[in-house]
């Protein structure tokens, strides 16, 4: 089941309020599917960034310890 995505224009998106109360209207025509492939996309990032981290800092501590 594919969804269209909601397009509305960010012409009168003037500051960050605007475009925050705008962001909010086009989530919540969101159908509920929508909602969660957006929300299961956004957890799958995070898990990323946090492996990334981890991973970097690790290297880090390796870099260290040798001294």
């Amino acid at each position: 089941m594919t969804e269209n995505p909601v397009v509305e224009s960010a012409f009168n998106e003037w500051g960050w309020e605007s475009h925050e109360k705008a962001q909010r209207r086009r989530f919540a025509r969101m159908p509920l599917a929508a909602k969660i492939a957006w929300l299961e996309e956004a957890q799958r990032m995070v898990l990323l960034m946090e492996q990334q981290r981890s991973t970097v800092h690790g290297r880090v501590s390796e870099y260290d310890s040798k001294d």
